[in-house]
């Protein structure tokens, strides 16, 4: 499994793109610091890791990140070998959370652990057993698969784009049913980036296999990256581009999945 699937994801789009600021966790620290110290002159907090991380006096890190919690709850849900009706088509929704009190702040990440479990011994079971890999690796990977998910919504909502801004919080960052489209189609496809990133084949086709395999009677805002990276001129670059120009805008209802598209020719992949 990856060592830290919260770097894996985090730090690839800040070292190819730019996005976030990998040490943001230490500006809070800087400014107590600042308020008690008489020398304005001594490096911050922020400066310092920077500085250590930069000479490779430190294990790189994506420092700032949101918290995660993992849940013992009971699954909801009979996920069991007897059970061969459809899938719930809210799957993700089981496995895990992102919620966000205030749209100003920064939302938790909730996993858990028991639904995740039973899917990935359900994989196992109906799929794994020919790939002569013991249950826990496949629960591992539908957990991370499921954490990729969640920081897919903590990007969208509260990674800094390499303008250094975030969502314009008090007008167009909404999170109800008509916003689903939007982002859970997001969340998706930073999972699917996270999932090609992963260096070794073998690894990255097992991931690729879970994730399809719990793609399955999904509702269709969980297929909605689809119609973002099947457009001819799709790019990564060009998607955190149309992140940021939905994050400018006024109306909510323009914060949509269709707007995103039907922009691409002009806006995100030129």
């Amino acid at each position: 499994m990856l060592q830290d699937p919260v770097d894996h994801l985090l730090m690839s789009l800040h070292n190819n793109f730019g996005w976030g600021d990998p040490f943001e966790v230490f500006d809070k620290m800087d400014e107590e610091s600042n308020a008690e110290s008489a020398d304005e002159n001594l490096p911050t907090y922020h400066e310092t890791i920077k500085y250590m991380n930069e000479n490779d006096m430190l294990q790189q890190k994506y420092h700032s990140r949101p918290g995660i919690h993992y849940k013992k709850d009971e699954c909801s849900y009979n996920f069991s070998k007897e059970n061969e009706g459809p899938w719930p088509d809210n799957l993700f929704d089981l496995l895990g959370k992102y919620i966000v009190d205030r749209y100003d702040e920064e939302g938790k990440i909730y996993l858990f652990e028991d639904c995740i479990s039973k899917v990935g011994e359900k994989y196992f079971i109906e799929s794994g057993l020919n790939l002569k890999k013991g249950k826990q690796y496949f629960i591992n990977i539908v957990r991370e698969i499921v954490l990729w998910h969640e920081l897919g919504h903590w990007i969208t909502h509260w990674m800094t784009g390499n303008d250094n801004c975030r969502w314009n919080l008090t007008e167009s960052y909404i999170i109800n049913g008509s916003t689903k489209d939007t982002h859970e189609g997001l969340a998706q496809a930073f999972t699917f980036y996270a999932i090609i990133k992963i260096y070794d084949q073998n690894q990255r086709n097992n991931y690729l296999q879970v994730f399809n395999y719990m793609l399955r009677d999904q509702a269709s805002c969980y297929h909605k990256h689809y119609e973002i990276m099947n457009h001819p001129n799709f790019s990564w670059k060009g998607l955190l581009r149309g992140i940021k120009m939905l994050r400018i805008k006024e109306n909510p209802e323009q914060v949509t999945i269709d707007n995103l598209v039907s922009e691409m020719p002009k806006i995100l992949f030129n």
